[in-house]
């Protein structure tokens, strides 16, 4: 698990509250789908989480003309588009249905009729507290908000993060409640050991022959050295400038 257990609130978010979202994670796989008042405060909130994960869905829900005919507009692509209610109680107003429904809302906001029409997913709950802190706490634990996401969601909201298993940590290791669970170890084969080779026999160095002595070439005189070339008797004779050839004359020949 990436979460770290915290409470975020204004008061707090509390990621370890008791609710339907513990029963029904995103473990399960599929989509989410957020049905929530059409209340700014809420919406925000609902609005930053489907930004940050694209597997979740928003729907907003007003009172209309009678209460068992809610105002209802989903949410995409970043505009609201009407949903009449006989899509919704069917589902047909999304290509691949979700695989769970979160409503917000308590129960003098929330139409229980609209509650009855989501009987069509695998899996719906029912959040009653619209505070920022339980909206968080809620939807980040049914989505598993890493670290970072929980500062991010607290910054943004101005609320304080605590860790909920705080009140462990403060108390010895030794102090927790422990359950051993009783198992046996299964026996690993015994290898059969493998025999171990005598050393070979050490053998003794043959005797080294002694060699003989180097000798020493003969001695051989130096030879003399060479008389420089004897300087020349006679220096040749310079040539004699050679004429230029006359020019031809002009004229037919």
């Amino acid at each position: 698990m990436k979460t770290r257990w915290c409470r975020v609130a204004a008061g707090f978010v509390m990621l370890a509250m008791a609710g339907a979202a513990a029963e029904v994670g995103p473990a399960d796989g599929g989509r989410t789908l957020f049905v929530a008042p059409a209340r700014p405060s809420v919406i925000q909130v609902l609005q930053d989480v489907v930004r940050r994960h694209p597997d979740t869905l928003l729907l907003s829900y007003q009172a209309g003309t009678a209460p068992e005919e809610p105002v209802l507009y989903a949410w995409a692509d970043g505009e609201w588009i009407y949903v009449p209610m006989d899509d919704y109680a069917g589902g047909r107003f999304l290509r691949r249905p979700p695989a769970r429904i979160m409503l917000f809302g308590p129960p003098e906001i929330l139409p229980e009729a609209l509650v009855r029409a989501s009987d069509w997913a695998p899996a719906y709950f029912v959040v009653p507290d619209l505070d920022h802190a339980s909206v968080v706490n809620e939807v980040g634990r049914l989505l598993d908000f890493s670290a970072r996401e929980w500062r991010w969601f607290a910054a943004r909201y101005a609320l304080d993060v605590r860790d909920a298993h705080e009140p462990l940590r403060e108390r010895g290791w030794h102090e927790q409640p422990f359950d051993p669970v009783p198992f046996e170890r299964p026996a690993l084969p015994v290898p059969p050991r493998r025999r171990r080779r005598a050393p070979p026999p050490i053998r003794e160095a043959a005797p080294v022959a002694p060699q003989p002595e180097a000798v020493p070439p003969p001695h051989r005189p130096a030879l003399p050295p060479l008389a420089p070339p004897e300087p020349a008797e006679h220096e040749p004779a310079e040539r004699e400038p050679v004429e230029p050839a006359p020019e031809p004359e002009p004229g037919i020949k």
